[in-house]
This record gives structure tokens, C-alpha cells and sequence, in this order.
């Protein structure tokens, strides 16, 4: 990894007369400066919630229990939630609900492990998670499907009042302020596509993540496209 070099400059007067200055330069370390950044990020999300064990406190799960419930954040997994679309398409063809499932994807994620390493990248997957969970509905469900992807089940919603509770959790993770050098914002930011359940379209499971995937892919050209 590159060093850098700090350089101090000391002006030299002596009987109020400038003589010049006096250049001082200390090499500093480049893997001082990212552990630096990680300690502060680390000491951040602490603050957000106690990550340190949260994996390890469902290493001894059984292993069907492991299946539904995802062991680094406790959120359901890619498996709970089909088996609760299974369930939820059915109510929907019966009483013509309309419901909305929303893709959450922490952005340019890859990065941010590549430069902060991934102990700390799953440290703010915990806390992601948390802060989804917690800003959801009584009714809203939340699942982690892999890796930074999430999913969250908003039940009697239109896309116009789901795009309006994802905004909200996006703003809350923001808030959270984790900071990512990588990020045009300079923290950690999450982008969100939504799919629409209805009676008049109903759709399998791979069928509302490829809208769900376009949408997403669509609101981040969006955010990026000249105003």
C-alpha cells in the first residue's frame, strides 16, 4: 500500500527579520490511515446497535430454524419469504388485495468491503437490517436474500405509497451517517426498486424480482442522470 508523506511548514523570523522556513516531513502510514477509518466507522455503528456477536449468538440455531431465519442478522431468509408469498398470493387472488415488495440494495457494496474489509462490511449489513426492520409496519415483513440484497413485504400498498415508505427507510439509513469515501455522499447509501402484487397481475416469485431488479436498475440511472 502507497505511504504518504505529511509535510510541516515553520516560518523562521528571528528579530522580526524573515529568514524563510523550515520544511519538516514525517512519512505517514497508508494502512494507519484506512485502520483509522475503520475504528471510526466501527465506533459509529456500535453506537447504532451492539453488532459485535450477533452472528455468533445464532451459530447454535438448529439447522432447520437456520433455513428461515437468516444468522447474521435475524431477518427471514430468501426461503421464508417464498413460503410467505406462497401463503400471501393466495389472500391476494381471494380478497384482491394489492401489495408491493421492494428490493433494497446497499450501494457500490462491493467497494466498500474491498476497502473497509469483510468483518466490517457485515457489520453494516447488521446494521442495515436493524434500521429496516425497525422503521417497517407492524404488518411489513423484512427479509435478507443474499449477501446486501434485502427484501421488504409491504402488505395493502400501491407503488405510490410503497415508494413513499421505502423513501423513508432509505432517509433512515442516511441518517446513520456510516462513513463511505466511495459514496458520492461520503456515507453509505442504499437504492430500492418496488414490484407491484395484485389480483389483476398476479406474478410468481422470480417474476416480481425481475421488476423489482428493473426498477432498482432504473432508479439508479435515475439518480445519476444529469438534472
Amino acid at each position: 500500500m502507497v505511504d504518504f508523506l505529511a509535510v510541516l511548514l515553520i516560518p523562521v523570523v528571528i528579530a522580526g527579520v524573515w529568514y524563510g522556513v523550515a520544511a519538516r516531513s514525517r512519512r505517514l502510514d497508508a494502512e494507519a490511515l484506512v485502520a483509522a477509518r475503520d475504528r471510526e466507522i466501527a465506533q459509529l455503528l456500535e453506537s447504532a446497535g451492539d453488532t459485535s456477536n450477533h452472528a455468533e449468538a445464532h451459530s447454535d440455531a438448529q439447522p432447520a430454524a437456520i433455513s428461515f431465519t437468516d444468522p447474521l442478522t435475524s431477518l427471514g431468509t430468501l426461503q421464508l419469504l417464498e413460503k410467505d408469498l406462497a401463503v400471501y398470493e393466495g389472500q391476494v387472488a381471494r380478497y384482491g388485495l394489492k401489495s408491493c415488495l421492494a428490493l433494497i440494495d446497499i450501494d457500490n457494496f462491493k467497494e466498500f468491503n474491498e476497502r473497509h474489509g469483510h468483518d466490517t462490511g457485515n457489520a453494516v449489513i447488521v446494521t442495515i437490517a436493524q434500521r429496516l426492520a425497525s422503521r417497517s409496519r407492524s404488518g411489513d415483513s423484512v427479509y435478507r436474500i443474499g449477501g446486501d440484497e434485502f427484501i421488504c413485504l409491504l402488505p395493502e400498498q400501491t407503488l405510490d405509497t410503497g415508494a413513499i415508505a421505502v423513501e423513508r427507510m432509505k432517509r433512515s439509513i442516511e441518517e446513520l451517517a456510516i462513513p463511505f469515501d466511495g459514496s458520492p455522499t461520503g456515507y453509505v447509501t442504499v437504492s430500492a426498486g418496488l414490484a407491484l402484487l395484485d389480483a389483476q397481475h398476479l406474478k410468481t416469485w422470480p417474476e416480481l424480482l425481475k421488476d423489482a431488479e428493473a426498477a432498482l436498475a432504473q432508479a439508479r440511472e435515475d439518480e445519476v442522470a444529469p438534472s
